[in-house]
């Protein structure tokens, strides 16, 4: 891909947006019988150009990448500029993807969930961490169609803090499907016990279906008995979430016991009163029929006085 050394600057970022297009002259540089795709010419002329010839390249990417954040590109093309940005090591391009991812540039494009997917996986390559928070974020703005990807960058902050949440990343076997696809490589990185023991603690309480995905692949590549040990940690869950309930309805009774008794007590105070007023009206009763007897006896012995 000599011919690049010949461009001049001005028209060498036209140039490789024609090669990432696949378009005129420029796509010529594309061995197609050795299957190349659009952006290999350019990352062999990268990697084995002099530093003055990569520093231009680095500028003309950049100067693209920059670009469709304000006219899209389509996805091939867009997806060859950011692999070949990832290939290239060229860590300039972190803060350009990270402004894009931020701001929703791509994201309000059309197939802007792929666009941004696109721009997370370049950033995740390049080296970039990102907080926790911000790849479950990712994960809600791109409707949890790429489990996987946010995975990928909790997994950045450590195994067991990946596996912290899955169950936030994995609620359906679709999804799950895609996070397994990680775990042949997280089986290189980590040891099978670790990987194992955190994915029997993520899956205490899912569905059934999502840990059948789970028994089957561990099983069928001969890494030994799974589904027993997941099942006796979902059947303990399980009796947790039974006995919360009947705390819960043990509560209900009691409180519905104590409103009656409360009801039972306060009849009891209404009875009691009326008992009282009743046995005082009685007694009032009798002192006035004394009363009137006494006044009768008085009445009698004034006439026989007189």
């Amino acid at each position: 891909m000599s011919q690049i050394a010949m461009l001049r600057d001005r028209t060498l970022e036209a140039y490789l947006q024609d090669l990432l297009y696949d378009r005129g002259a420029a796509a010529g540089e594309i061995d197609q019988r050795r299957q190349e795709l659009p952006y290999h010419p350019l990352l062999a002329e990268y990697r084995h150009g002099d530093e003055p010839m990569r520093d231009r390249l680095r500028r003309a990417s950049l100067n693209l990448l920059t670009e469709t954040a304000h006219s899209p590109w389509p996805l091939d093309p867009l997806g060859y500029l950011l692999t070949f940005l990832e290939e290239a090591a060229i860590s300039d391009a972190i803060e350009p993807l990270k402004s894009v991812v931020n701001s929703g540039a791509w994201l309000h494009q059309s197939e802007g969930q792929q666009r941004q997917m696109l721009a997370l996986r370049t950033l995740l390559g390049l080296g970039w961490l990102g907080d926790p928070q911000f790849w479950l974020d990712q994960d809600k703005s791109l409707s949890h169609a790429y489990p996987a990807l946010a995975f990928r960058g909790l997994l950045q902050h450590g195994l067991e803090y990946a596996f912290s949440h899955m169950k936030e990343l994995v609620r359906n076997p679709a999804q799950a499907d895609k996070v397994l696809r990680l775990f042949p490589s997280l089986i290189q990185r980590y040891p099978l016990t670790d990987v194992k023991r955190e994915t029997q603690r993520a899956l205490a309480d899912v569905s059934p279906e999502i840990l059948l995905r789970f028994e089957e692949w561990f099983e069928s590549r001969g890494y030994g008995p799974f589904s027993e040990e997941a099942r006796e940690a979902q059947r303990e869950m399980a009796k947790t979430a039974d006995l919360s309930r009947e705390l819960v309805r043990l509560a209900a009774d009691l409180h519905a016991h104590a409103s009656a008794l409360n009801a039972m007590e306060e009849d009891l105070q209404a009875q009691a009163l009326a008992e009282l007023v009743r046995t005082e009206e009685e007694a009032a009763k009798a002192v006035l029929a004394s009363y009137h007897e006494l006044g009768a006896s008085l009445e009698s012995i004034l006439r026989k006085a007189s």
